[in-house]
């Protein structure tokens, strides 16, 4: 279910809800806890200048979304959707620039 979430979620981004600051964001993973009560969405932009605008817009949506969700998806219970900002690859370019900084001053 979490992969449907997704889709829905990355479908009502680009398609529904159509706001300038989320419109480089891309829906990385949804987990679900135990119950299916609360959708853990982890997100990443390509703009990463703006990154707390959107992290504000997106949690404005959020309601919204759930809405659309309700609608779409016919469940009995539609989870809360909490936000959160996926950073890995963001971090994996700060490691290698680390390595490729290393590498330098060992030359």
């Amino acid at each position: 279910m979490s992969e449907q979430i997704q889709h829905e979620l990355s479908s009502y981004l680009r398609k529904e809800l159509l706001d300038p600051k989320t419109q480089f964001v891309s829906i990385i993973k949804v987990e679900l806890n135990k119950d299916n009560s609360v959708a853990s969405v982890y997100w990443d932009s390509f703009n990463t200048e703006n990154r707390g605008d959107t992290k504000a817009s997106l949690e404005k949506l959020a309601p919204k979304m759930r809405k659309l969700l309700a609608q779409n998806l016919q469940l009995r219970h539609t989870p809360e959707i909490r936000l959160f900002y996926f950073s890995q690859y963001e971090d994996e370019h700060n490691i290698q620039q680390l390595i490729n900084a290393d590498k330098d001053k060992k030359d």
